[in-house]
């Protein structure tokens, strides 16, 4: 689709995965579209330097920065056109910066921070993963963007996220297993959150064979065995393996404030009355002058 003067310039991704062979299902499509602007989000949150809204709607400039689109949709591997939405007369122009429109502008700054393997939010790389992950096996996403009069090709795959995470300065330790609660399920994609005693945040993605294991667990203390990395100080992904419930230990109380009678200590070790100083010998010592050293060394008499 080409661009007139008085359309913006549109912006292309060809999705391709075990998923997208002939096209892409609609419920892949919508878990795509979901994790993709929220890749956006993140990265635009990060470029005016504002923390992650954790409750609540988006507010209007976090919308404004995934104002697209969508005008065509080709077979195949799904290939996507977007477009950025036009100015209307309710927008308010101090969304737009000098290199045109918010969304465009925000999706440009990213594509080039993935073409250079720039520095991303672990956030925004996490979510540009499970955008990936929902096209299946294989899953990329290849951007074509036009800015400036220069144009743009990236490939997000799991390789090339990789990457960003060690520039990150994560991906580095490889982890085999976690333990800590399972707090989190999403069935599309299929990943699930477990959050370990110290705070530290698994994202872990599960194969099909264990999703009836995993509905069983949720809320549980668990141990997840598989391939995982961490990614930032406070979050780690994981490729999982195999999950079980942690053991629960129970500590019993070492003392209790309630006194036991006598007669039911002595039963319990088996006394039936008080026995002398000789209960208290070892019927083997001999009491030699090898004995006596001993004795003497013992209480630093020698």
């Amino acid at each position: 689709m080409a661009s007139t003067p008085d359309s913006p310039e549109p912006v292309t991704l060809r999705l391709s995965g075990s998923r997208a062979g002939r096209g892409l299902p609609l419920s892949d499509l919508e878990t795509f579209v979901k994790h993709f602007t929220a890749a956006l989000r993140g990265h635009e949150r990060v470029r005016r330097d504002e923390p992650a809204r954790k409750t609540g709607h988006p507010e209007r400039r976090s919308e404004s920065a995934v104002a697209f689109r969508l005008v065509g949709l080709e077979p195949g591997s799904a290939l996507l056109t977007l477009e950025p939405m036009g100015r209307s007369s309710e927008t308010d122009d101090s969304l737009f910066d000098a290199e045109g429109e918010l969304a465009m502008s925000n999706l440009v700054s990213l594509v080039g921070r993935l073409e250079t393997r720039a520095e991303i939010d672990p956030d925004v790389v996490d979510a540009l993963g499970s955008a990936t992950r929902s096209l299946g096996d294989g899953g990329r996403i290849e951007l074509d963007v036009l800015a400036e009069g220069a144009r743009t090709r990236v490939s997000v795959d799991e390789a090339l996220l990789r990457s960003v995470e060690r520039t990150n300065g994560g991906g580095v330790e490889e982890i085999g297993h976690v333990s800590g609660r399972l707090h989190m399920i999403d069935l599309e994609p299929d990943r699930v959150g477990i959050r370990a005693p110290n705070g530290m945040e698994w994202t872990c993605h599960y194969p099909d064979d264990l999703e009836e294991r995993i509905k069983q667990l949720v809320d549980q203390a668990v141990v997840a065995t598989g391939s995982g990395r961490k990614v930032s100080a406070q979050r780690g992904t994981m490729a999982l393996e195999d999950i079980a419930p942690a053991v629960e230990h129970r500590q019993d109380t070492l003392f209790t404030a309630e006194q036991v009678p006598l007669a039911e200590l002595m039963a319990q070790q088996g006394i039936a009355g008080p026995q002398g100083l000789g209960s208290l010998g070892d019927p083997e010592w001999e009491d030699d002058e090898e004995g006596r050293r001993f004795l003497e060394e013992l209480l630093g008499r020698a």
